[in-house]
């Protein structure tokens, strides 16, 4: 197990791209090694020339992405700012979701759940029948159908084309706190604060299977496969109406820290495993391989396949991870203190995390919720101040990877 924890979080103004370009042409920046006090500099931009302060070095500045070099400990950050910022809630944007095709869903913490284009923001349907927040939102493979639970303790099921909710999943006793999708959509699987995750129908709006129940709250799951894993058979006959479960994990992550892993056809526990504070956040890195957010700032790479192993920790914030996404060998996790910081993942557990990293600016210290990518070169990030911002990755990439 290798541990990532002694270089500093590098920091800059959120708005810094347009403070370059205003009357001043300069903007903060800051290093801050964990549970220490935070040093700060500055960029100055003169004659199209842009400069910082001591202990900081600009290697690279395109006007919408800069990359600074802080000399000390060698990290590396390019930071870039939103190519668009959609204020899409009132309040708080609790989660978003993203198709290829152009549509996104993102859910508020007033219960609406919006329908909006990627491409400009224009809100095509608003969503209504949840009360209080929505802690999950999801699209269905088809595009059509979307999914969202929440605070009421219900999960809903509505057409986007028609704004009509015809199927409402009902039988948790405490709030829907996440949720994943079989395969096309036929069976979908919910988790609650009460401690259980349920197998549906959607066609029949029934609960086909408790697949546990646990003391704690569950707060995060992810579904998937794996041929390396070796998994029970199922010596029970199952109903006709479950379709696509064969050879699928389900990964729960619990409040009280626990991790546990659950062959979904057989019902069988296949692996627990305790973690230091409650886990707050899942991202597949691969179908092996779990990165799991903690609520004390730490990040665990944990193997699938060798009963939980963990390979790898990340911690050099003590912020709360809220939200994770895996994209390519990129790790992007958004913090409570408004950070969405990336992390180069080598393909090897024995190897160091390089000291380069990415951060996607526009978040003023509000926490960020939920991270998103649409498979075409796109993040988005959904944050407390209600806005979904979108990020262009392409070129970002190859510099992160160089």
């Amino acid at each position: 197990m290798t541990s990532d924890s002694s270089l500093p979080v590098i920091g800059i103004r959120c708005d810094w791209d347009e403070c370059l370009r205003g009357r001043d042409k300069e903007a903060w920046i800051s290093y801050k090694y964990r549970a220490q006090p935070s040093v700060t500099g500055y960029l100055k931009l003169k004659d199209g020339k842009i400069t910082s302060t001591e202990g900081f070095v600009v290697t690279r500045y395109t006007g919408k992405s800069v990359t600074i070099k802080h000399e000390a400990s060698g990290t590396t950050t390019v930071f870039v700012a939103p190519l668009v910022s959609f204020p899409l809630h009132n309040r708080s944007c609790t989660r978003i979701s993203v198709t290829s095709g152009g549509l996104g869903l993102s859910s508020g913490s007033q219960g609406e759940l919006q329908i909006w284009e990627t491409q400009r923001g224009v809100i095509r349907r608003t969503l209504e029948g949840h009360v209080g927040d929505i802690y999950q939102c999801l699209w269905f493979p088809s595009d059509v159908v979307v999914l969202g639970g929440g605070a009421d303790w219900r999960t809903r099921i509505w057409c986007a084309q028609t704004g009509k909710c015809p199927v409402t999943l009902t039988g948790h006793t405490a709030p829907v706190t996440d949720m994943v999708i079989v395969e096309r959509g036929r069976n979908v699987i919910t988790t609650s604060k009460d401690g259980s995750a349920r197998l549906w129908d959607v066609g029949e709006s029934k609960c086909l299977a408790i697949l546990c129940e646990l003391t704690s709250s569950i707060t995060c799951c992810v579904i998937t496969s794996s041929n390396q894993l070796e998994l029970p058979p199922c010596n029970e006959l199952r109903s006709e109406r479950e379709i696509g479960t064969a050879g699928k994990v389900l990964a729960i992550g619990c409040e009280d820290g626990t991790l546990l892993l659950i062959t979904i056809e057989a019902r069988a526990e296949l692996a627990r495993k305790i973690l230091p504070a409650a886990v707050t956040a899942f991202s597949l890195l691969g179908n092996d391989t779990l990165a799991v957010g903690l609520e004390n700032g730490q990040i665990h790479q944990i193997s699938i396949t060798k009963h939980l192993k963990t390979l790898r920790i990340i911690h050099e914030s003590n912020s709360p991870v809220r939200a994770l996404l895996g994209l390519d060998r990129l790790l992007l996790a958004g913090l409570t203190d408004g950070v969405c910081i990336g992390y180069p993942v080598p393909l090897s557990s024995k190897e160091s995390i390089p000291p380069v990293r990415l951060q996607l600016t526009g978040s003023d210290f509000e926490p960020i919720n939920d991270l998103a990518s649409d498979g075409r070169g796109h993040v988005y990030v959904g944050a407390r101040d209600g806005c979904v911002r979108k990020y262009q990755m392409g070129e970002i990439l190859n510099e992160i990877y160089s």
